[in-house]
């Protein structure tokens, strides 16, 4: 009796017993008193806890983690999961979090208050109230005791862990805030991820994440998988009107604003590590694919600039369509990338540059079909058409400063400069030496295009650097290289079409090859108001036009050591003069110009070019006195032989153009007598003709003629009549008959008041020009002069 009667109460205790703990277990009141106690330490605070067992499920209510506003807070937890772990078989876990916040800023190690950081430059964080450094210490504060890592590892291999099945994660209504300027607030809409398997970690979890941040939504749906050993991640990315500022992120530089919309695919793919049976190694290639479409709108950039400056770079709009990037690096280790970068379109819209000297607004930038395959090594890039179209520009050439010549403060003495002592330049000149043997391979860059072209563009140019600096208005019509390569072997071509002021028209083209480089420009200029050109042409190359138009036919061959082509001038109502030191060649070009000029006051000109090496580095004002001496010397010359001829087949530019240079006279073709000739010769008739010809059809020119009888005719005059006086009579009889009749042949064409006969000293320069041969016979030389 006395054993069942202590039975029973050994059955009652238990059955209480039992009731009492399915009471406190299905009970909801005393567990957030029991979390918060042991959470405490650790700045947790939970408002209330819910423990369901039928499903399993725990729901937390206003969660706190942290201290003071910046604490994180969760107004929800709710975690599902099934009973099926206690049979062995894998944790299901379903977790929603619901309407959260946190706050986070910055922090210099002095800001964070933790004992032994003061004073040091190291910066920090603070999450949820506390820095990550209190974080840390915090959570050290609770160990009790050193872990018995060797004993854990042990356990760890003995005892697999459950296997956990996250089927779904989602977060809603989630702000991470910012402090601080510089640092992003963030707002999470949705998060969705899942199905997530530790035991499967080759199957891929979807996620899913909207935000919203700087002004604009951050939509981003794909799948990866982490946990295999070959990880894979697939996103695509819609962004809509983000704003990134400087406020927003400090790393954003300020003078820049944007708006960001697009749509792009990320792909990234990681394979899985292999062994080299050569290097004993492991190996593991990675390969990342972005592509879709990108948009940029309201870009601008303003730096930092002076008071006086205002330096503005932006543009309306950027659209990339059809993306694609490619990025593969074969082994990590090695680390040598290779990219592959292609899109089918690239429009930019309404850019604007301004600078305190310059102002460029463009309508569009259009590149098609873009591809470019780049390593370690080289880059290839392919286009199709590149079109940049419809621009604006005024550009001031700013003042050059003047020289300026060292002080005689900051002029070091001759005791002052030392040189370093023998070992130093012995150790230097070794590891200069080392320097030049360890030769750095260029970067190789090729490109092949299907054509660029500039097309309506309106340029105004101002030189400041002149005292009256003009207005010139340039129109480039259109501008274009056909099949564009670098580097180019072979010559490819390209075109212009360019006007001047509204007048001058310039029609350009040529081909261009770069290695080696070599370029062929042809250039045909017409209406050229020459006054238009004049405040340029007189601060560079100290030459003035007062009056006249140009037309030009230019031709010529360019390479780094050489220039060869010919210049074509068609000048008409020509009025110039030089200035400064050219002051001098003034007459020389004006009787070349005006013996050149028709009865329509034009002049031409032309002129072969054929300069190698130091004759290259010349200055403007060199360049253009060359021209136009040897222009209008070459075209002197010309213009007598053609009005002489079949007479005066004996001038050289030589002669003519060292007798303008020197004296702005023109030398003629003498005429040379025979021995005691008395009467002229049917072709010295013409020859005095053609003369008179030349100087009927310029009548600025005189005709400067000097008699030079020959010493061999007195000789010669002795010999015959045997007496010296009768010689010297019969001499002076002959030579004043010459004189006569050549005076007679240009009086009678109306020309006496424009011939003159030289002076006794001009008579002597002419003799002494004379060879000995030349000497022994009577001529006339003539000399045109304006």
């Amino acid at each position: 009796m006395k054993f069942l009667i202590s039975g029973l109460r050994t059955l009652i205790l238990a059955v209480v017993a039992l009731l009492l703990m399915l009471f406190l277990t299905l009970s909801q009141g005393w567990h957030t008193p029991l979390v918060n106690h042991f959470a405490a330490p650790y700045k947790v605070y939970v408002g209330h806890t819910e423990l369901n067992w039928f499903p399993l499920a725990l729901e937390v209510e206003d969660l706190t983690v942290g201290e003071g506003e910046g604490a994180l807070t969760l107004e929800r937890i709710h975690v599902r999961s099934g009973l099926g772990f206690i049979t062995g078989k894998p944790v299901e876990l379903y977790v929603q979090l619901d309407n959260g916040h946190i706050a986070y800023q910055g922090l210099t190690a002095t800001q964070s208050g933790v004992d032994g950081l003061q004073g040091q430059k190291t910066s920090d964080w603070q999450v949820a109230g506390l820095s990550l450094t209190q974080w840390q210490q915090l959570f050290a504060s609770q160990e009790t005791a050193e872990p018995d890592t060797e004993s854990e590892a042990a356990e760890s291999e003995q005892k697999a862990p459950w296997a956990i099945h996250l089927q779904s994660l989602q977060i809603s209504n989630f702000k991470a805030e910012s402090l601080q300027n510089g640092l992003p607030d963030l707002q999470l809409n949705r998060l969705l991820f899942g199905p997530f398997y530790t035991d499967q970690p080759e199957k891929r979890s979807s996620l899913q994440v909207e935000l919203t941040t700087a002004g604009g939504l951050v939509d981003l749906k794909g799948a990866l998988s982490p946990l295999s050993t070959a990880p894979k991640v697939s996103i695509d990315a819609v962004i809509k009107d983000f704003s990134p500022n400087h406020d927003w992120l400090a790393q954003v530089p300020e003078e820049l604003s944007a708006v960001l919309n697009t749509q792009l695919k990320l792909d990234v793919a990681l394979s899985e590590s292999k062994l080299e049976p050569e290097s004993g190694s492991e190996t593991q290639r990675l390969m990342a694919t972005l592509g879709g479409d990108l948009q940029l709108n309201q870009v601008q950039w303003q730096p930092d600039a002076e008071p006086t400056t205002q330096d503005v770079y932006g543009f309306e709009t950027l659209n990339l369509s059809k993306l694609n990037l490619q990025v593969e690096i074969a082994d990590l280790n090695q680390a040598e990338p290779k990219a592959q970068l292609a899109f089918e379109q690239l429009d930019i819209n309404g850019l604007d540059v301004r600078q305190p000297d310059l102002s460029y607004q463009l309508q569009t930038i259009l590149l098609k079909q873009l591809q470019v395959t780049a390593d370690k090594q080289t880059a290839n890039i392919e286009s199709g058409l590149i079109e940049i179209a419809q621009g604006v520009m005024d550009y001031r050439l700013a003042k050059s400063a003047d020289d300026q010549k060292p002080s005689e403060e900051n002029t070091p003495e001759p005791e002052q400069q030392t040189s370093a002592p023998e070992s130093e330049q012995a150790q230097s000149g070794e590891a200069d030496s080392l320097q030049t043997e360890e030769k750095i391979e260029p970067y190789q860059i090729r490109f092949a295009g299907e054509s660029i072209r500039l097309k309506k563009h309106e340029i105004t140019y101002r030189d400041l650097n002149l005292e009256d600096a003009p207005l010139t208005q340039i129109e480039l019509t259109d501008i274009e290289l056909n099949q564009p390569r670098y580097p180019a072997i072979e010559p490819f071509p390209w075109l212009a079409d360019i006007w001047l002021n509204g007048q001058s028209h310039w029609l350009v083209n040529g081909d261009l090859q770069t290695a080696p480089l070599k370029v062929n420009i042809k250039i045909e200029q017409s209406g050229l108001n020459l006054p238009d050109i004049s405040p340029y042409s007189e601060h560079y190359a100290e030459v003035v036009f007062v009056e006249g138009n140009m037309d030009n036919k230019i031709q010529f061959e360019f390479t780094p050591n050489s220039l060869k082509g010919s210049l074509g001038f068609d000048f008409t109502h020509l009025d110039m003069s030089l200035k400064g030191s050219q002051k001098s060649l003034n007459l020389p070009l004006q009787t070349a110009f005006s013996l050149l000029e028709d009865s329509d006051s034009r002049i031409e000109l032309s002129i072969d070019l054929d300069k190698k090496g130091e004759d290259l580095k010349v200055g403007t004002s060199a360049i253009v006195k060359e021209l136009l001496l040897a222009a209008s010397q070459k075209g002197a010359v010309a213009y007598l032989k053609y009005a002489l001829q079949p007479y005066g087949a004996l001038l050289t530019l030589k002669d003519v153009g060292s007798s303008l240079l020197k004296s702005g006279s023109l030398p003629l073709e003498a005429v040379v007598l025979d021995p005691l000739q008395d009467t002229f010769t049917t072709d010295q008739i013409g020859y005095a003709q053609k003369v008179s010809g030349i100087l009927k059809e310029k009548e600025e020119f005189k005709l400067n003629y000097c008699y030079l009888p020959a010493e061999a005719e007195r000789n010669l005059l002795v010999k015959q009549l045997g007496d010296a006086a009768k010689a010297d009579a019969a001499l002076k009889e002959l030579n004043q008959k010459r004189l006569t009749l050549w005076r007679k042949l240009f009086a009678g064409e109306g020309l006496a008041s424009r011939m003159k006969q030289c002076t006794q000293d001009e008579l002597k320069k002419q003799r002494k020009k004379l060879k000995a041969a030349e000497q022994q016979q009577s001529r006339f030389t003539l000399l045109l002069k304006p």
